[in-house]
């Protein structure tokens, strides 16, 4: 998948990214995919547990250490549902191809991520909305009816 993005001028030394809701959602559904199944098959997705020289190292207040792609993952989702500030920098970015690429190889109907950088992020895609043509089929479009009959009574108390 490829994901549009556009660099975020902020006062922080990290470059921040700004991308679509939509994208954010699909990177964590990903990533919980990978943590999922991680956790679930650990000796045959092996590789997600693995630390990897190519991810971002994670930094736990006392050493930087060496992320696994399971581990890296739960960094980003847990970002992603932090309230404030949900932005990835684009070091997460290169992290998440790594993990996807992984996640790709072992996972199937796994989709790997490619980032591009734009000047301007799409516009929105606009959602449905029910026409006359779209509103589904009456009763009188699936039965051959001419008069329907409805009895009722009378509740006594």
């Amino acid at each position: 998948m490829k994901i549009p993005y556009r660099n975020k001028a902020t006062t922080a030394n990290t470059v921040f990214t700004e991308m679509s809701e939509s994208d954010k959602n699909w990177i964590e559904q990903q990533c919980n995919r990978i943590i999922s199944i991680a956790d679930r098959y650990p000796t045959d997705a092996s590789r997600l547990n693995d630390k990897n020289p190519n991810l971002p190292r994670h930094n736990d207040g006392i050493q930087r250490g060496m992320n696994t792609p399971k581990s890296f993952c739960e960094g980003v989702v847990d970002k992603l549902n932090l309230p404030g500030l949900k932005d990835l920098s684009t070091k997460q970015m290169d992290g998440l191809v790594e993990a996807f690429r992984i996640g790709e190889e072992l996972i199937e109907d796994f989709e790997s991520v490619e980032f591009e950088e734009v000047d301007k992020l799409p516009k929105l895609k606009s959602v449905n909305t029910v026409t006359q043509e779209d509103s589904g089929t009456t009763m009188f479009d699936l039965f051959e009816v001419e008069s329907i009959t409805v009895t009722y009574g009378r509740k006594e108390s």
